[in-house]
């Protein structure tokens, strides 16, 4: 009996090919939640040119800021998911993390000083109407993207470069981190946690006063004119799609840089951390799409498109296949009746 029931524990130990660990939960939800989320960004990206209600600088500003969005989002989809779940030393090596985190804090910083400019741009387009084209004018708002990328590029070369303040993989909590160097220490606290404060205080700032004169607004006035009612409606949804989306990165700056300290629980601090990063860019693309529902629309028509395209070619395949159907037929029973007559 001892002998048969070690051989079944063996033979069920060879059928046993793959047990599921932790790496293997936290790489799939994130490579899930960066997927779906770079899908969304990318929506915004290749669309919003035909939609008719961001034919303006807020629609531009939002594009700008989706293509940071997607391309931090592909690189966990793509590089930090897949390295957490097949546990690729590769990935893990410091020259690998290094470029890839190097790019995701620019991409970072475009997404937010590009939402810093798109809070100032729905400041000003409720409290100074009058002046909003002039300021966010075609020509100016292409300066502001221009300036938008260098100031995120210019001194990421100096501080993550010259001065090798890099990001490097921390194996026991899935995420990214900064070597501990007494230039680097200086660098993250001073450059990046001030800085992100400073910015995402100003946008939580600019959001209150937009939404508040807003609302106060939408109360008072009574627009009877059908286009000017319209334009007024997208003025607010756009308000409430930027407030919603400051409060998501709010939400993000408090869970990456104070709450981890408080934990020492592997999952907790994944959480708050790498799964937080890629979660705040994966729902400002939702947030997008759900403030402007043309997108679906346009994805519908798009869809739709495509299968009456695909239809009508297997409806003009349909009658060669007929054809070639007939003359093949006819063909063998002209043989079969020449061979008739050959007897």
């Amino acid at each position: 009996m001892a002998d048969t029931s070690d051989y079944n524990n063996q033979t069920t130990s060879d059928h046993i090919l793959f047990t599921v660990e932790d790496h293997h939960v936290a790489g799939l939800l994130l490579i899930m939640t960066a997927f779906f989320g770079a899908c969304a960004n990318y929506i915004v990206v290749f669309l919003t040119d035909k939609i008719s209600s961001l034919q303006n600088a807020f629609g531009r500003l939002t594009r700008n800021q989706a293509i940071g969005e997607a391309i931090l989002l592909t690189i966990f989809a793509l590089y930090f998911g897949p390295m957490i779940l097949f546990d690729i030393d590769f990935f893990k090596s410091d020259s690998v993390a290094r470029v890839f985190g190097h790019i995701n804090l620019v991409c970072y910083d475009i997404c937010i000083y590009s939402h810093l400019i798109i809070s100032m741009n729905r400041f000003t387009a409720i409290y100074f109407p009058f002046h909003y084209n002039e300021i966010f004018s075609k020509r100016y708002v292409l300066a502001m993207i221009f300036g938008i990328y260098f100031t995120a590029i210019a001194p990421s070369l100096y501080m993550y470069i010259y001065e090798d303040c890099h990001l490097i993989y921390q194996e026991p909590f899935w995420k990214f981190n900064f070597i501990s160097t007494p230039a680097c220490i200086t660098i993250m606290y001073y450059w990046d946690f001030w800085r992100y404060v400073f910015t995402v205080s100003l946008i939580a700032l600019l959001d209150v006063l937009t939404f508040a004169k807003a609302r106060i607004s939408s109360v008072k006035v009574n627009i009877t004119d059908a286009v000017a009612r319209k334009r007024r409606h997208d003025e607010i949804k756009f308000v409430k799609q930027v407030c919603l989306q400051g409060v998501v990165f709010v939400c993000e700056l408090l869970t990456y840089f104070i709450l981890p300290r408080f934990f020492q629980s592997r999952w907790v601090i994944f959480l708050l951390t790498t799964f937080a990063w890629a979660l705040v860019h994966a729902c400002d693309g939702y947030i997008t799409l759900f403030f402007n529902k043309e997108f679906f629309r346009l994805l519908k028509a798009i869809l739709s498109s495509k299968s009456q395209y695909s239809a009508s070619i297997l409806d003009q395949m349909k009658p060669t296949s007929t054809l070639q159907s007939y003359t093949s037929a006819n063909t063998e029973h002209h043989s079969a009746h020449l061979e008739g007559n050959k007897q």
